[in-house]
């Protein structure tokens, strides 16, 4: 067979990749080959997450467009060059209802989840045209793009925007060989959603509407993007790929 996932000689950038999703997407692109580059805004936990996966740690908060400009720099300027983003880094924002939500709340979700793609993915994408083009962009959303929630409107919008970002920018940048895509979590065992999927009710809700009768685990979600990121997905570009167990579906 042709269909490789090697990623040897790559160099991948993980935002959000000091804990949960970020961090096992990194081990699992480590664990193929590829150099990584874990961005987070707390270092020090990233130097510790990052040394055990043997990747290398960058300090970074993807809701400054001045952060992300000079940590893409500085990983181009250590790593020598960038061929693979995973936008992973994610904030969940309040438990409130609408129309009660804080419109600062708002804000501070929209410019972590929506916001920080667009300045993540066009500095990627500027150094990658910038060398002759090709790459890889994985944009990491949610279930709740799909089937909304009451108390987290700032959340489900800002990963429903992820889902037409991620089909734009494809069409925009496909003739410069850069691929993006989009892998769509559902309920997934991260101290993210900790609270929710351990309260006994909430919890049996939500296995009942999933026809696996289980909640995702990380690697579930890292084995997709790998794919995503591999020369085996050349020719699939502006996706949206849910990872969920059947949740959508709803049974």
């Amino acid at each position: 067979m042709s269909v490789s996932f090697d990623l040897a000689g790559k160099v991948a950038v993980v935002t959000g990749g000091s804990r949960g999703i970020g961090l096992a997407i990194g081990a699992a692109l480590v664990a193929h080959g590829a150099t990584v580059a874990s961005w987070s805004r707390d270092l020090t936990t990233n130097r510790a997450a990052a040394a055990g996966i043997s990747a290398h740690a960058f300090r970074c908060d993807v809701s400054d467009r001045g952060d992300v400009e000079r940590a893409m720099a500085e990983t181009v300027d250590q790593l020598g060059r960038v061929d693979i983003l995973v936008a992973n880094a994610g904030v969940a924002g309040e438990d409130t209802p609408f129309p009660q939500t804080d419109p600062a709340d708002w804000d501070q979700v929209i410019a972590t989840n929506l916001t920080a793609a667009f300045t993540t993915v066009r500095h990627f994408s500027l150094h990658a045209i910038d060398r002759g083009g090709g790459g890889k962009v994985v944009l990491v959303s949610s279930v709740v793009a799909e089937v909304g929630l009451p108390r987290a409107i700032a959340y489900a919008s800002a990963k429903a925007g992820l889902l037409g970002f991620t089909r734009s920018a494809a069409t925009a940048l496909a003739r410069h060989d850069i691929q993006v895509n989009c892998v769509e979590p559902g309920w997934t065992e991260t101290d993210m959603v900790t609270d929710q999927l351990g309260d006994d009710r909430v919890g049996r809700a939500l296995i009942r509407r999933t026809p696996a009768r289980r909640f995702g685990t990380v690697d579930d979600i890292a084995g997709v993007v790998v794919y995503l990121v591999s020369s085996a997905a050349d020719f699939h570009t502006g996706d949206v790929v849910r990872v969920d167990g059947g949740f959508v579906l709803g049974w």
